[in-house]
């Protein structure tokens, strides 16, 4: 049921007893209307949160949308579906809807025209001219994803430079200005844009890494 046309409204009071259930485990997976009472107080906070679907399982899901049967979320034809007997906790919750909407929003959006063609050029001049740190990132997305577009490509290169080049104390040690930046943008747009649980650094880097799973689809 999608949250903009479902008739059960949850008081408060709801909220907080379905969220204590869903935090000590007491069910295997999320019943929907848990999912559903903690996303419309995740809206409260972030009325641009894009649609959103509460689904059971993946089998519920429209046809033409294939996962693995774990998949515990999905952005598919521009709307976000959570698989609610996939997710464990209210955290677990959270980051589905931080690591969908990630995708849905780019890295385009998060740091605007300018800032993405001077990431993405920068990148893409280093991949050219054979930075062997580029050229191996580039490698690596394209084993994982296939053929892209340049501006996918990018968005790929700097989520998987996280991945492979985060240090101790959860920032970028690689020496690429470009890739720097955008990620320090990106930590700052997931924590301002309402997402109400503080993720570490480590964490939110997952979050932009795991949202290219459908950076392939045409939306």
């Amino acid at each position: 049921m999608s949250l903009s046309t479902q008739h059960q409204i949850h008081t408060e009071e709801q909220v907080k007893k379905l969220r204590a259930r869903a935090v000590i485990g007491m069910v295997a997976g999320i019943p929907v209307s848990v999912c559903e009472a903690e996303i419309v107080m995740m809206r409260k906070q972030w009325l641009s949160m894009p649609p959103t679907t509460v689904l059971q399982s993946v089998d519920e899901l429209p046809k033409g949308c294939v996962v693995s049967r774990n998949a515990d979320g999905v952005w598919y034809d521009r709307r976000v579906y959570v698989i609610a007997g996939n997710i464990n906790d209210i955290k677990q919750l959270q980051k589905v809807i931080a690591h969908e909407c990630v995708l849905h929003h780019s890295l385009e959006d998060m740091l605007g025209d300018y800032g993405f063609s001077k990431l993405h050029h920068g990148l893409q001049k280093l991949k050219k001219s054979g930075d062997p740190v580029i050229v191996r990132l580039a490698a690596e997305v394209y084993e994982r994803y296939g053929v892209l577009t340049p501006e996918m490509e990018t968005q790929e290169m700097v989520a998987r430079a996280g991945e492979q080049y985060l240090d101790g104390t959860g920032n970028l040690k690689i020496k690429f200005g470009y890739i720097k930046s955008a990620f320090a943008d990106a930590v700052g747009w997931l924590r301002d844009h309402g997402i109400p649980v503080r993720f570490s650094n480590a964490e939110l880097q997952g979050i932009m890494h795991g949202a290219g799973v459908w950076v392939q689809q045409k939306h």
